[in-house]
């Protein structure tokens, strides 16, 4: 059951995806940040749902955190094209995640996709 809410909330996140350009916003900053925000979604999302937090509360979590991203963002980099750019980084990764965990392919490109990005986590720091 909660696997199930964890992976329910994933699909919404896919469902919600923007695309666009990001202008002037260097990609490694983009990356950065993408990773970070997905890491703290998976990461809250996983906890909330050992924790038992509700459905409604774990469906909030990826949308809150991507708008606090967005906002992040935009105090260095202003503008909605590297705002919709970053969206559409943190939901490619979230979709990499989901597909990683559920498939279980140490070969697949969702599972490099997925450890990428927890290690660019750990190892970038966004605006510096």
């Amino acid at each position: 059951m909660r696997n199930s809410l964890f992976i329910a909330s994933f699909a919404l996140i896919a469902a919600c995806g923007q695309s666009g350009g990001g202008g002037d916003v260097p990609k490694a900053e983009v990356d950065c940040l993408a990773s970070k925000t997905g890491v703290t979604i998976t990461e809250a999302i996983r906890d909330g749902t050992t924790a038992g937090t509700s459905a409604e509360e774990l469906q909030a979590v990826p949308r809150d955190k991507t708008a606090e991203a967005v906002e992040r963002l935009g105090q260095l980099y202003p503008g909605d094209a590297a705002a919709s750019t970053l969206v559409t980084e943190i939901n490619y990764r979230l979709e990499m995640i989901q597909d990683a965990l559920n498939n279980r392919s140490p070969e697949s490109k969702a599972n490099q996709v997925m450890d990428e990005t927890f290690e660019l986590a750990e190892s970038c720091a966004f605006g510096g």
